[in-house]
């Protein structure tokens, strides 16, 4: 992940535009692509008898469980460390409907984070931002996880 950062900043332009799968955006990227991930990882299965459709299937479950808990850390460490405490009033409408939909989409966890953080809008957004990745975690590496305030097991 800080290898890809580096090279990002570096200003190397991709010539084709990033693609949106259908799942998540519903406008075009702002930025070009200009790096492209793979793995070899699980799919060497020319042969090898250790690599089989198991270990394939969960190679792409590894990647996401190390990527997405890299950016939970993110989260929860600025979650942590920014204070900055806002009248009710100062709040830019943008983050205030943000926060609302937070608030319909995570009850509990925004519940949570407003006893803890009341004047604070850049945290609960912050630990929003922190649920969301965590359980999207859950979700791509099929661990069990709340879902609207419930815990479920994974699909099986």
């Amino acid at each position: 992940m800080d290898r890809t950062a580096k090279v990002g900043r570096g200003g190397f332009r991709g010539d084709r535009l990033a693609t949106d799968a259908g799942l998540s955006g519903t406008r075009p990227p702002r930025v070009a692509a200009f790096l492209r991930w793979g793995s070899w990882i699980g799919g060497d299965r020319d042969g090898n008898p250790a690599v089989t459709a198991e270990v394939t299937r969960q190679v792409p479950r590894v990647h996401a469980d190390h990527i997405m808990r890299g950016y939970e850390a993110v989260a929860s460490r600025l979650l942590s460390t920014i204070s900055v405490q806002i009248s009710r009033e100062a709040i830019h409408p943008a983050l205030e409907n943000r926060l609302a939909r937070d608030a319909e989409d995570l009850p509990e966890p925004m519940r949570d984070l407003g006893r803890r953080f009341p004047d604070e809008p850049y945290r609960r957004r912050l630990g929003a931002i922190a649920e969301r990745l965590r359980r999207t975690r859950w979700f791509l590496t099929e661990e069990a996880g709340p879902i609207t305030g419930a815990t479920r097991a994974p699909a099986s």
